[in-house]
């Protein structure tokens, strides 16, 4: 079982309701490039255009849309270990954010360490499906919805920080990420989708923040032979205990006990 410290250290680092460290701007200089006229890049990026509105860029393939950037897919072959994403980028004068990462942008891609820029918000459908090489992710705090698989099978990766600013997240999304020993989600989720974190053989123990939804028993009862903790704030107990999944599924965690 979780110690009371270990647990408290967790809860204040996902929960804090400070600034987040890393807002969308800072460090943003190490994320951003211009594309000159000759096609070089003042931070040393390989770019490469396609078609004028999606072009490469350090490997990894971005798309113009309605004045943004989209990340929406990667070079199997030349694509490093721990790929570099731009968060800005300057192209004919204009200025681009990178704001989405489409479905299935990195799908199988063999990543090790990943870190997402802080302009994204929204991360998409199975965007990291079987990435099973995958062992470390920082999310952009700016993120607001992970999509439906998105890290499904990622078998390698062992934890993951939700950090404030998530309030979706997709049906299936961890599934089978059969390494991941923990989840603590932030105050700001209101919704997870069924089967959320299925088969997450090695899942110990769960933060719930009080206004998470009690009715999701099923996207986190649903292997009986893998029991966990459930810590959930001492005001939101009677509600979980009440729910009538809990009382179908009460053979399946160990124990429901509150963040003190």
């Amino acid at each position: 079982m979780l110690s009371g410290i270990a647990l408290l250290s967790l809860f204040a680092t996902s929960s804090c309701a400070d600034e987040p460290e890393n807002e969308e701007t800072k460090g943003l200089d190490n994320l951003k490039t211009e594309i000159k006229s000759d096609g070089t890049t003042t931070s040393g990026a390989i770019f490469s255009d396609i078609d004028g509105t999606t072009f490469w860029l350090d490997y990894v393939k971005y798309k113009i849309v309605d004045s943004h950037l989209e990340i929406i897919g990667y070079d199997e072959i030349e694509l490093p270990k721990e790929p570099k994403l731009y968060a800005e980028v300057k192209l004919n004068g204009v200025t681009l954010k990178t704001r989405i990462l489409d479905s299935d942008a990195f799908r199988e891609a063999k990543l090790k360490k990943l870190i997402i820029p802080n302009t994204v918000t929204l991360i998409k459908d199975r965007c990291f499906y079987k990435c099973s090489s995958l062992l470390s992710i920082v999310l952009s705090e700016k993120t607001t919805y992970l999509g439906v698989g998105c890290f499904a099978y990622c078998t390698s990766l062992t934890s993951i920080d939700l950090p404030i600013g998530i309030t979706s997240i997709g049906e299936a999304c961890f599934y089978y990420c059969s390494s991941l020993s923990s989840i603590i989600f932030p105050e700001t989720v209101t919704e997870i989708g069924l089967h959320a974190y299925s088969e997450c053989k090695s899942l110990r123990f769960i933060v719930f923040m009080p206004n998470t939804p009690p009715n999701l028993s099923y996207s986190y009862f649903d292997d009986p032979y893998n029991p966990v903790i459930v810590y959930i704030p001492q005001e939101s107990l009677d509600k979980y205990k009440n729910d009538i999944n809990f009382e179908y599924n009460d053979y399946k965690y160990l124990d429901i006990l509150p963040i003190e």
